[in-house]
Parts: C-alpha cells; sequence; structure tokens
C-alpha cells in the first residue's frame, strides 16, 4: 500500500489560513497530497488543485445538494475522492437525496455520476483502533470492480492492512495505528 499525506483542515478552520501550509507540503518532491477542506464547490476545489494538491476529499457530511457534486465532477472528475462518512450504518450528510439510501445505493449512484475513488470511513471508529468492519467491507466487494476505494476507521494493526489488500481495497487511513505504534512505516511497504 502507498503511503500518501492526508490534510483534514475543515473541522471549523479558516482553510484559506492554511493555504500557504498545503502549498509547501504539497510542492515536497514524490509527495501526492489529498486534502478534506470542506470543498463543495467548484471554486474552492479550483483554488486548492492550484496549490498543489493531487486530490481534492469531498465528504458526504460537508455535501449538502448532489447538483454540487455534478459541477464538481464537470471539471474536475479524476481529481475527486469521495468520502463516505458513516456512523450506525448510515451516511452522514446534509445531502436529502443521500440521507435515505443504503451505502451501496449511495456508491452506485455516485459511479453513475462519474465519482471513480471513495473513502470508506465509519466514523465512530476513527481513533479507536478497534478492527475493521470486515462484514460492512464484504458488502461493497460487488462494486469494487469499478472503483478505487480507501479504507479508515479503526484500522488496528498490520494483520487489517493485510486483510484490505487480499479483500482488494486501494489504501488505508492508519494515523492513529501509525501514532500508537501499531502500525510501523516498515509495515506500509
Amino acid at each position: 500500500m502507498r503511503v500518501i499525506p492526508v490534510l483534514d483542515i475543515k473541522n471549523g478552520l479558516v482553510v484559506h489560513a492554511h493555504y500557504p501550509l498545503i502549498q509547501e507540503i504539497a510542492a515536497q518532491k514524490g509527495i501526492k497530497l489529498m486534502v478534506d477542506a470542506g470543498a463543495n464547490n467548484v471554486e474552492m476545489v479550483g483554488q486548492l488543485l492550484k496549490l498543489g494538491v493531487d486530490k481534492i476529499i469531498i465528504g458526504s457530511e460537508t455535501l449538502a445538494e448532489i447538483r454540487q457534486l455534478t459541477e464538481i465532477l464537470k471539471t474536475y472528475a479524476n481529481r475527486i475522492i469521495f468520502s463516505i462518512d458513516i456512523k450506525d450504518d448510515k451516511i452522514i450528510t446534509l445531502c436529502y437525496e443521500l440521507k435515505t439510501k443504503q451505502i451501496t445505493e449511495i456508491i452506485a449512484e455516485l459511479l453513475s455520476l462519474g465519482v471513480k475513488e471513495f473513502i470508506y470511513l465509519p466514523l465512530s471508529n476513527v481513533g479507536t483502533g478497534q478492527g475493521l468492519e470486515v462484514n460492512h467491507l464484504k458488502g461493497l466487494l460487488p462494486l469494487k470492480s469499478q472503483m478505487k476505494m480507501i479504507v479508515g476507521g479503526g484500522i488496528k494493526d498490520k494483520n487489517n492492512l493485510l486483510v484490505l489488500r487480499k479483500l482488494g481495497f486501494d489504501g488505508a487511513l492508519t494515523a492513529t495505528a501509525l501514532h500508537s505504534g501499531r502500525i510501523t512505516v516498515g509495515d506500509l511497504v
């Protein structure tokens, strides 16, 4: 699995204040930076990409309307990763069009709109190190051949990374496991 820095700066912060930091990180040789800055319009996505960011994460929790995503995809489809933020097996979103749908229905709809990359993120598991929800992940496998997907939330150890690889997922968000030492940089290569 590749190591790619992910910067999440939306939590109530003034995103523009972080532009110099984003640009500095993105300029480092060999770095492909993914940024979740709460972007939900074409202008903000464009500004972030001009800073040298490789991929912009559009989170379900900040998306208000499918129309916003459709407009972004018209210009930047190959640079977008859609994060499916989940709590209690339901998507967390402001978007009425997605609120009542099952996760697999949402992914199928977003694939038809042109989304090619996803993050699957059960927020209740973030930082817990409790391990993967393997049964939930197996439920995504029928759609897996049509997309790239990174999994986060509760990654426990190297064995979890091996499970993800075996299932065919494309990466893992591992911040807490790295910080705690349950996964080492050597485990990632």
